[in-house]
């Protein structure tokens, strides 16, 4: 268990090192009303969504516990990943409400997003999730 959690701690302060850099170069983007504003969410929300999201996909795959072995998931759905998180941090711009109220729902967002991530690599039958076989 403190395993897990040394790890957990390890992806969130390697997310916290790509996303700074990224959310600091970006910034000048906000100097264009709206349109700024809109590009910048849209440029850092698949990093922000993979963040939320990293510790989840290791149900739907157990080896994915390195961001490397995560990767081709957020590669294979970026376009869910960039439109979710640019949403989500376009929700939290939001004067007085946004910092508060939706950092909450777009963990439960994050959270429906993983259970579509992971219903397309195993099924329900009712009562239990079963994987799904392979094929190739």
């Amino acid at each position: 268990q403190e395993l897990n959690c040394c790890r957990d701690l390890g992806h969130q302060f390697l997310f916290l090192l790509i996303r700074l850099p990224l959310l600091i170069v970006t910034l000048p983007l906000h100097s264009f009303p709206v349109v700024g504003s809109i590009v910048w969410c849209v440029l850092n929300g698949w990093l922000y969504t993979w963040s939320l999201t990293s510790e989840y996909m290791v149900m739907a795959d157990p080896t994915a516990h390195s961001l490397r072995s995560q990767w081709p998931v957020v590669r294979n759905h970026f376009g869910m990943f960039t439109s979710f998180g640019a949403t989500a941090i376009g929700l939290e711009l939001i004067p007085l409400v946004g910092p508060w109220l939706f950092f909450a729902t777009n963990s439960c967002g994050a959270g429906f997003l993983c259970a579509r991530l992971y219903s397309e690599s195993h099924k329900h039958d009712g009562t239990s999730w079963s994987l799904l076989l392979q094929t190739k």
